[in-house]
């Protein structure tokens, strides 16, 4: 990856992996990283190493995106994501692009943006962080949409769009001042503050990254040309298989791997998940007369992540209460019986919403009346002055963020999920309900017919009562409703403020 930016870089990147992530300070290079400033992938990971190493504590290690923010003046924020969004939507309106697309009506051109809104601002940030010069984009090469997003993105860099710039080159004490910036976010109100000083900055250490964005990559060329950037992840060598996509990944820098020697799997016992691995390895390639049977294991199956999610709550609040018993002397995460990591990102999104501060200081947006705002505005549109689904997890927030009265919390998405089969095609919430009433119609077929209801409920989308169908169509009704009012307010122009 090298040189990606441009500028000269003057410090090193060092890739460095482990093999047992409890044991990170039993590897040879422990030393040189355990004072430093520390970067993790996701808020999940923070958490974790802090809770797992007594060097580590509030401040010292971070999330990169809360530190891209600080650096990048909140590009990663939902405020500029909303700013860049309505001003997409003004070029979208004014903008001609007749000489583009001189076969196609201009009504159906607007049409087709404003409808894919959110793809045209992912598209103009991606060329952004990239830092591409319009010149040198082959449009002879692009289909018709694709020229369009470009015109639009050579207009915001002709008039040098202040919500679509991003610094490119940093001074030493810049960096500095942003590191500062963020351990003084993280230590606000802590009685460690002092602690803050004894955090080495020439070394920056990046922690479990396999997708690099082009936002990060440019934050880590950044870094890399005033300090020593060390990247690590966890490597299995008895694995490799496994775990050959993040030696692809990270082969793609200038740096070697390096695998330390030693693996501090092997010490005493191997990994109990290390035997579900080997046992599972087993039955995939068929041969069972290598799977180990001395230990029973038991296993937790979760018919959708809304139950993966409450069981991970109900723990969570178990560890709440040891920890106000014990005077909160340490974290949540500290007193869980059981520490658990999901892949899946739906699952910590939904878990967020119900405990928001596990998650550090947050703004309004951040918060769940914050995530109903951004999901109505991303499905309203303001061509049809209807609602338009585009990306069906927008629902799922307005449905989990508690706007929406439930009996029970995660009610709604449990059922939501279980019916999402059925009206998958669907992109109004109009046209959800009426697939839930025909749902519902055959499901009182199948009622009538008891040998048939029993396949029948092998299919999850008929696994679910007539009274969950009513509880799910009321609450999109009035869902529906609240979104109408809103826009009917916030178009209304006697309500503008001078």
């Amino acid at each position: 990856m090298g040189k990606l930016y441009g500028g000269n870089r003057i410090m090193a990147i060092i890739i460095y992996t482990y093999s047992n992530p409890y044991k990170i300070n039993r590897e040879p290079y422990w030393a040189m990283i355990k004072n430093s400033f520390h970067l993790c992938v996701s808020q999940t990971l923070v958490n974790g190493l802090s809770d797992q190493y007594k060097e580590f504590y509030n401040g010292k290690l971070t999330t990169i995106s809360r530190f891209i923010n600080n650096l990048y003046n909140n590009w990663e924020s939902d405020e500029t994501a909303i700013n860049q969004r309505a001003i997409i939507d003004n070029l979208i309106e004014y903008m001609n692009f007749q000489d583009i697309v001189e076969d196609i009506l201009p009504e159906d051109v607007i049409r087709s943006l404003k409808r894919n809104r959110r793809y045209v601002l992912k598209s103009v940030r991606i060329m952004i962080e990239l830092g591409m010069d319009p010149k040198n984009i082959k449009k002879s090469a692009l289909t018709y949409e694709q020229k369009c997003v470009v015109s639009i993105y050579e207009e915001l860099i002709s008039t040098n769009n202040k919500a679509f710039q991003l610094k490119s080159e940093f001074t030493n004490e810049e960096i500095d001042n942003a590191i500062d910036e963020t351990v003084g976010e993280l230590l606000q109100g802590d009685d460690t503050s002092h602690k803050a000083d004894q955090i080495k900055k020439e070394t920056i250490v990046v922690h479990g990254i396999h997708q690099f964005s082009p936002i990060i990559l440019r934050t880590i060329e950044s870094l890399s040309r005033f300090k020593n950037v060390v990247i690590l992840f966890n490597y299995q060598e008895d694995y490799r298989n496994l775990y050959q996509t993040w030696l692809n990944v990270y082969s793609w820098f200038e740096s070697k791997i390096i695998v330390p020697s030693q693996n501090f799997n092997n010490d005493s016992q191997a990994f109990e998940g290390g035997k579900i691995a080997d046992n599972m390895a087993a039955m995939i390639s068929g041969s069972t007369s290598t799977i180990d049977f001395t230990n029973v294991i038991d296993v937790i199956e979760f018919d959708n992540q809304t139950e993966f999610a409450g069981y991970i709550a109900r723990k969570f609040e178990a560890a709440e209460n040891k920890r106000a018993q014990n005077g909160f002397l340490h974290t949540a995460l500290f007193y869980m019986e059981e520490q658990i990591y999901s892949a899946n990102s739906k699952v910590n999104e939904v878990l967020k919403i119900y405990f928001p501060e596990q998650f550090g200081e947050r703004n309004f947006l951040e918060y769940p009346i914050g995530h109903f705002f951004i999901s109505i505005t991303n499905m309203w549109s303001p061509e049809t002055q209807s609602m338009c689904i585009t990306d069906i997890k927008d629902v799922y927030e307005c449905l989990t963020c508690g706007v929406i009265e439930e009996d029970s919390a995660g009610l709604l998405v449990s059922i939501f999920d279980k019916c999402q089969l059925y009206f998958s095609h669907e992109t109004t919430l109009t046209g959800i309900i009426k697939r839930l009433k025909r749902l519902k119609r055959r499901i009182e077929d199948i009622d009538d017919e008891p040998q048939e209801k029993e396949e029948f409920k092998r299919v999850v989308y008929y696994d679910v009562s007539i009274r969950e169908i009513n509880i799910l169509i009321k609450a999109l009704r009035e869902l529906n409703s609240i979104t109408e009012q809103f826009f009917i307010d916030f178009n209304n122009q006697q309500n503008d403020v001078l």
